[in-house]
């Protein structure tokens, strides 16, 4: 010991003299707090008694009266002693007593109603800190002293105080302190009850025995209390009640003594929490020797626990509340105090473990992984113990909650009420993980809880039919990836009662708990028996789906096979997808609707057993893979896209990285079944669906299976039934077989940059042939004819020359023989030319895009090329007069394609005969365009599509064919109109870009044009700016 702590003592101690001398001096008094401040707990324990001592003239005053001391005395006095109690420890009863009944006189005042005094707040908050205090800094000695039945009465009223403090008060940090001092007086304050002294804490249990009643059901008020008054005091309270109630009821250790109680459960008791008439009774003793007697003969015992018990059940009844509580904290502390009660009390509270179990359950689904990993740990603790004898009523009982709860199931759901869903579909969840898999088999395997479950089960999950469309949809482009994130479809379940997304996740993982190896069989044989008996198919396949996207045991082979051969019985599997059917007969929407729901949730349970089975789903490949490619190649979009996806699941469950590894892989088969169907009647549309989807989901290494195929098909369609019914079907496979060539032969329009005439003309002079005459200028008025006619002429004179010759020379050159693919293109491009008249709209639209695809292909095959373009002509160009705009629009974009090939082979009739139709079109329309501004519904027409296109492409035109002056003058008096403000900005954009690629191909007529005419209008102006700065 140094000098400044003995100078400190000193110090003290002369301070503690002029306390006693002066008690109501608060300077000394604070100095003095000040000083303990400063001094180490060990210095202190030496001189305590001294400085005690100098508070008993303070502690005499205000016993025989609070008056005759003022408050910001006592406030003091109070504050010191708590920074005392801080640094020592009270070894004798008698100190602790009198400073306890000092603290007591100061807080409890009986002529109040609910006795705690009347001063402010601050001062109760030093009083209770101070109380709190004491009660730590006891020795050994004197806590087995003070916690037996003599002492008992003693701490009453500080509880009772205590108590009405943590309810009534509403400063928050004052409520929570009361808590805390609570726990520090029950010992049970920051400790883990299996590592305190047992013998305390039965000491400490048989004195709280007698308080437990007012003390539970003040903690129940707190913890229930609304949600807007905050969080932290809730979690003290149920801190200290589930610690509180562990402590008086925790099982006794000595085996001998070990209470078994084995209780019939009522769990239909229907008592009141809060009638005070149903705890324990109250008695008003007439002297102390009735006191003593009722003291010593309350014991812990059976018939306490079993009266205790009776009472706490409807306060853990009513806590269940607690489980929805917005606060994380709340929940976790009610998930650590229930653990506690199941690993500590599960025999004392026999009849309370029923509604623990509830909570339990509930918190277990918690969103938050310290709540729900507790639930879990102690509802395993449970589960563990279910065989033995004191836990069989708890396990009846259950049994009987689970059934209860299943029966409600379809009443909560048609409430609507999602957080009332969700509590619900946890609560079943938990009571499936919490019977362990041999009590579930006896569950499930009776048949009322089994035919309940699952009745309830397919009411929740009713599904709604009225969205879907039964309208076909030919995708234009083939090789959209439909399973793609980005390629979005409306999910096709839409549940009656299920709205949110988490309730439907939950939903699942209800059918993944079904999927318990020991209860499959069951589960799924009543899922396939519900299905069998047309009851309530489609939520009967969406379960049993889930239940088997759920299953672990892959060797369950048996099962997956079952639920195969009940999919695609043709009672369930082919279904009219139609309002009329391909036999003509008539159904209603409704049924359709039903049908597509229905195909939809089939297609995606092969998906799912893929996913389940893995590697293993290849032994049922061959039976399930056609009928799902029918499914991924049919025009209704809903059916394509889920036989898609599932498709795609077996493709990666096989151990192809994609659908296109997969039909590569199984080629032969593909073409084997596709070819069968063809020869089929009434099948050939699912097969030209499947030769759909196998085309755009393979690559090159198909193309002579599929040629064949193709070829096929040909031939077919100069069938009289195809032209009136199956054209388009057969018209839209002809379409993505072309666009399948060209993405395997990576085909793409090759566009040459415009040069200027000059800059051509360069190009060719090095292919000038000497000796001839300059021909400067090559129109078919200077020329005579045009090239079709020179073309015409060449074909006759080749085939005289022919007939004239016989044998060709052996020497002569030969042109080598295209391949298979441009000779069946060839085939597919004549074949379309007859559909170029039909009246239906889409059949046009097709053999356009079919055309337009099959002249890239044969490009570069200029003997298959020409004669192809001459007899496109004549139907295409009655297209340019159609009254459907956009047969006009695809009539267009495949002239540019017969432009940019051909050159000047079409330039003569292209002139005459589409470009009168054109520019009368193009000038029309720019009257209807006129003021359209950004938010016009016009731009969403077929009208303002036509003239994007035509604006955009008819400077490529002009350079293609090599139009002379006058006719490009034409066309550039057509686009003048579109230069105008007032015409839509896109619009204006693509004719200032028409009018630049002229000036860089020929800037001559151009310049001609803007110098003779009139553009001074103001509206005019701005784009003429543009383009006389390029001149």
């Amino acid at each position: 010991m140094d000098c400044k702590e003995i100078t400190k003592l000193i110090k003290v101690k002369h301070i503690s003299e002029d306390i006693i001398k002066t008690p109501e001096n608060v300077e000394k008094i604070m100095e003095l707090n000040y000083l303990l401040g400063q001094i180490q707990g060990k210095l202190l324990q030496n001189v305590h008694h001294i400085i005690i001592c100098s508070f008993y003239p303070i502690f005499k005053k205000a016993a025989e009266n609070k008056q005759n001391i003022k408050q910001d005395v006592n406030a003091s006095v109070v504050e010191t002693l708590t920074t005392l109690f801080g640094k020592i420890q009270i070894e004798k009863i008698e100190i602790f007593l009198n400073i306890y009944g000092y603290l007591l006189n100061e807080i409890y005042d009986p002529k109040v109603k609910n006795c705690v005094a009347l001063v402010h707040e601050e001062y109760k908050l030093l009083l209770v800190n101070c109380i709190t205090a004491l009660t730590r800094c006891l020795t050994w000695d004197v806590i087995t002293n003070l916690y037996t039945k003599v002492h008992a009465p003693k701490l009453c009223q500080i509880i009772y105080v205590i108590v009405e403090i943590a309810k009534t008060e509403h400063l928050r940090k004052l409520r929570i302190s009361a808590i805390k001092c609570l726990m520090t007086l029950a010992r049970i304050e920051d400790c883990d009850i299996s590592q305190e002294d047992v013998v305390l804490q039965a000491q400490v249990a048989d004195v709280f025995i007698f308080f437990l009643p007012g003390i539970a059901s003040g903690l129940k008020d707190i913890a229930l209390e609304d949600e807007k008054f905050g969080h932290a005091v809730v979690v003290e309270s149920v801190k200290a009640f589930g610690r509180l109630v562990t402590l008086i009821m925790k099982d006794p250790n000595n085996p001998e003594e070990k209470v078994q109680i084995n209780l019939q459960l009522n769990i239909n008791n229907k008592f009141n929490c809060t009638n005070n008439d149903q705890q324990l009774p109250k008695k008003k003793w007439t002297n102390e020797k009735e006191v003593n007697d009722y003291l010593q003969s309350m014991k812990r015992d059976e018939k306490f626990f079993k009266e205790t018990d009776s009472k706490l059940q409807l306060i853990v009844k009513v806590l269940r509340k607690l489980t929805h509580h917005s606060h994380p904290r709340v929940r976790e502390e009610l998930s650590n105090i229930c653990k506690g009660f199941v690993q500590y009390c599960s025999n004392t509270m026999t009849l309370s473990m029923c509604y623990i179990t509830e909570i339990l359950i509930a918190l277990s689904e918690d969103e938050y992984k310290n709540v729900s990993e507790t639930a879990k740990e102690a509802l395993e603790i449970l589960s563990r113990n279910f065989n033995s004898n004191s836990y069989r009523k708890i396990e009846e009982n259950l049994e009987e909650k689970f059934y209860e709860m299943t029966t409600d199931l379809p009443r909560i759901f048609n409430s609507l009420e999602e957080q009332q869903q969700l509590s619900a579909l946890n609560m079943l969840i938990g009571y499936l993980r919490l019977f362990n898999k041999n009590k579930l088999v006896h569950i499930l395997y009776s048949q009322a809880h089994l035919q309940r479950l699952l009745l309830a089960l397919i009411n929740i999950t009713k599904m709604e039919t009225n969205e879907i469309t039964q309208l076909e949809d030919f995708i234009l482009d083939a090789f959209a990836d439909e399973t793609s994130s980005t390629h979005f479809l409306p999910n096709f379940k839409k549940f009656k009662y299920i709205q949110n997304e988490k309730i439907a996740s939950k939903l699942t993982e209800v059918c993944s708990l079904l999927a318990n190896e020991d209860v499959l069989d069951i589960v799924s044989d009543s899922l396939i028996t519900i299905i069998q008996n047309n009851e309530e198919i489609k939520e009967a396949i969406y379960l049993l789906n889930e239940v088997l996207f759920g299953i672990k045991d892959k060797t369950r082979v048996e099962i997956f096979e079952n639920v195969i051969t009940t999919y695609l019985d043709p009672e369930y599997w082919d279904l009219p997808l139609h309002t009329i059917d391909s036999d003509g007969n008539k159904h209603s929407l409704g049924e359709v609707q039903n049908n597509i729901l229905q195909v939809c949730l089939l297609a995606e349970g092969f998906g799912k057993i893929a996913s389940s089975l893995g590697p293993n789903i290849q032994q049922f490949l061959l039976k399930i893979m056609y009928p799902i490619l029918e499914r991924a190649g049919s025009p209704q979009p809903l059916v394509r896209r889920v036989g898609l996806e599932s498709l795609k699941k077996i493709a990666t469950a096989c151990g192809y990285n994609t659908i296109t590894d997969l039909v590569n892989a199984n080629n032969d088969y593909f073409s084997y079944h596709i070819t069968r169907k063809f020869q089929k009647v009434g099948n050939d549309e699912n097969a030209l669906n499947v030769l759909c989807v196998v085309m755009q989901h393979s690559n090159i290494d198909v193309l002579p299976s599929i040629s064949d195929i193709i070829e096929g098909i040909l031939i077919q369609t100069f069938d009289k039934y195809f032209q009136e019914q199956k054209a388009e079907h057969y018209l839209y496979i002809f379409k993505t077989f072309t666009e399948c060539l060209m993405k395997w032969l990576d085909i793409k329009p090759v566009l040459i940059p415009i040069k200027s005439k000059i800059e051509t003309k360069e190009q060719i002079e090095d292919f000038k042939v000497t000796g001839l005459e300059d021909i400067t200028n090559f129109s078919d008025d200077i020329m005579e004819k045009s090239a079709e006619d020179m073309f015409k002429d060449d074909m006759a004179k080749s085939k005289k020359e022919l007939l004239e010759d016989g044998d060709t020379p052996e020497d002569e050159y030969k042109k080598p023989e295209p391949p298979t693919y441009v000779k069946l293109t060839v085939l597919l491009l004549k074949r379309c030319l007859h559909f170029l008249p039909a009246k239906n709209k889409n059949t046009k639209l097709f053999a356009l895009e079919i055309l337009k695809n099959g002249l890239e292909i044969i490009r570069d095959w200029e003997d298959e090329l020409l004669p192809m373009v001459h007899q496109i002509w004549s139907p295409l160009v009655n297209r340019f007069s159609d009254k459907e705009l956009v047969i006009v629009n695809y009539s267009f974009q495949l002239l540019i394609t017969l432009a940019r090939l051909s050159k000047w082979f079409v330039r003569s009739r292209t002139v005459k005969e589409a470009f009168p139709n054109i520019l009368t079109l193009l000038d029309k329309l720019s009257k209807e365009s006129y003021l359209k501004d950004k938010g016009s519904p016009y731009r969403y027409t077929q009208a303002y599509k036509l003239q994007l296109t035509l604006l955009e492409n008819l400077a490529r035109i002009v350079v293609d064919l090599e139009m002379i002056d006058k006719d490009t003058e034409k066309i550039i008096f057509s686009v003048l109109p579109y230069l105008s403000d007032k015409q839509p900005l896109p619009l204006q954009e693509l004719s200032v870009k028409f009018f630049k690629d002229l000036i860089t191909y020929d800037s001559k007529i151009l310049t001609k044009i803007l110098e003779e005419g009139n553009f001074s209008e103001s509206e005019y102006s701005k784009n003429m700016n543009i383009i006389k700065t390029l001149l």
